[in-house]
């Protein structure tokens, strides 16, 4: 593999604003989500800023970034209470997706045209993940190229673009691992139906959410649903 066919991964710079962001990580890792997802969520004046999680993920650092909504949808009644509330919201909006959240298909179908839309999922569950659903795949730096996470992390971009060349990239990875960068692929602004992939610095952005003020009416909520888990039925 030569320096030159290394090369041709290029610097992504295509705002994900107004189109459908899945972020990886990796569960075994210590490094937070990247500085682009805090781009995203920050990176406009949104009406609304809505978090969609789980009971379970109540201490999550999601919790941490200032939003206007928090739901924990548990059937589909709430769901079409949800689906409400963002098509009545102020245009525009961005919606979060923490991990471990299924969420119906037919909710993205119906959500207003423009919504931002910023999903997070482990690794660990690459394998039954919707992809048809984002518009662009960011994953996380890798540590070691010859690993499990960075199997993975080639397996899925070789079904986005269908291509079968691994060794080119692995010799990103190889790269990038060097340079603490990692891969991003989007078909957002490319002509092609495959999308293109790129690499990003994963600490470029702005202040990382988990810096940010946690607000009071939300420790309020968060301490509520901790103590309605903690109360016996």
């Amino acid at each position: 593999m030569s320096a030159t066919e290394v090369v041709k991964l290029e610097n992504f710079d295509t705002p994900l604003n107004g189109h459908r962001t899945l972020f990886f990580y990796d569960p075994r890792s210590t490094t937070t989500l990247p500085g682009l997802f805090d781009t995203i969520l920050h990176g406009e004046a949104y009406s609304r800023r809505i978090l969609l999680t789980t009971p379970a993920s109540a201490a999550s650092s999601l919790f941490r970034a200032e939003w206007d909504a928090v739901f924990q949808p548990a059937d589909q009644k709430e769901w079409s209470l949800i689906l409400t509330y963002a098509l009545y919201a102020p245009k525009h909006i961005c919606i979060v997706i923490d991990d471990g959240l299924v969420v119906p298909e037919a909710f993205f179908q119906k959500l207003p045209v423009g919504s931002t839309v910023i999903a997070v999922r482990s690794l660990d569950h690459a394998s039954d993940t919707p992809f048809a659903r984002y518009d662009a795949v960011c994953f996380p730096p890798v540590a070691d190229t010859t690993g499990m996470e960075a199997a993975t992390i080639l397996k899925i971009v070789s079904a986005l673009t269908r291509t079968a060349d691994t060794e080119t990239k692995r010799a990103w990875l190889r790269e990038l691992r060097v340079a603490k960068a990692a891969l991003i692929w989007t078909r957002v602004g490319e002509s092609a139906a495959t999308g293109a992939t790129y690499w990003y610095d994963p600490t470029d952005g702005p202040a990382p959410a988990n810096t940010r003020k946690f607000p009071p009416h939300l420790i309020a909520a968060h301490m509520r649903i901790l103590a309605a888990q903690l109360t016996p039925a």
